[in-house]
């Protein structure tokens, strides 16, 4: 069983001759939403390097945001485990000051405790995904999960990222978020990005705002159609408790407004190992 320390710089351009692995892979879904070679996204791609990890592996936790791992420029912040991956804790890839995309990329299975993740993350697993409390992702610029087999957790909170899960969801409380004003809370799961072959267990349930869980008079709020400036406070409490009995996570999340901060300390909190679902 390998370490966190136990690894191997490699040059991307050299995976594929050197371990068969063909990562770029768009015919499987199963590949990085942030090309390594690309350009657009790196001033000078063929000096990327992935940490790679040859065989099974466990490490306490993962911390993607940061620098490490034998990866001295910022832009490689990028592993490769050809195996099983286990961490006893946390992955935290909540990149959104890092400037470079950072990526995870699993032949085998991952376990973990919490994953929390955003702007410029990628995951692709190409066996199963156990996560024993919360996935967290949101907020992406251009971000991918991708697992080739099933994907389990407690708790998953997805906004603004592409899934696919090609076997089986098995999250008993999954929430995606939905943008009202293109009318999303119509459109199916395919149709948002988020392709997944079997629910299993899960039942999706759809947030209009962030952080909270649809329901009907949402889209008239969205809307304007409501005239808050001629309603009795009776009524204004009414309303608020609707978003209250939606919150998805606990109250102390959310501004005395009911809004829920995509920048606030939610993560922070998940990385400690707290609970935030309500």
């Amino acid at each position: 069983m390998l370490e966190q320390k136990d690894f191997i710089v490699v040059p991307f351009m050299e995976i594929k001759s050197r371990f068969g692995l063909h990562i770029q892979d768009y015919s499987s879904d199963l590949f990085l939403s942030n090309n390594p070679t690309d350009e657009a996204v790196y001033p000078d791609p063929a000096t990327n390097t992935f940490a790679v990890y040859e065989g099974d592996t466990t490490m306490d936790e993962l911390d993607l945001t940061i620098l490490g791992y034998g990866l001295e420029q910022p832009q490689n912040r990028a592993i490769l485990v050809i195996g099983n991956l286990h961490i006893n804790h946390h992955i935290n890839m909540y990149g959104t000051d890092v400037g470079y995309p950072i990526c995870l990329y699993v032949t085998g299975n991952l376990t973990a405790e919490n994953v929390v993740m955003s702007s410029l993350s990628d995951i692709v697993v190409r066996g199963n995904i156990e996560i024993i409390k919360d996935f967290y992702a949101i907020n992406t610029d251009c971000g991918y999960i991708a697992c080739g087999g099933n994907f389990n957790a407690m708790n998953a909170y997805v906004e603004s990222f592409s899934l696919t899960v090609q076997s089986t969801l098995n999250v008993p409380n999954f929430y995606y978020h939905v943008n009202l004003s293109r009318n999303d809370i119509d459109a199916s799961l395919d149709e948002l990005s988020i392709s997944i072959h079997q629910l299993g267990s899960s039942k999706p349930v759809a947030c209009g705002e962030s952080g909270i869980k649809y329901f009907d008079l949402m889209e008239d709020i969205e809307n304007g159609d409501l005239d808050f400036d001629h309603m009795d406070q009776s009524e204004t409490d009414k309303i608020n408790a609707l978003y209250r009995e939606n919150f998805v996570f606990k109250p102390q999340f959310y501004s005395k407004h009911n809004e829920f901060d995509l920048s606030n300390i939610a993560y922070k909190e998940i990385l400690k190992g707290e609970n935030i679902f309500a």
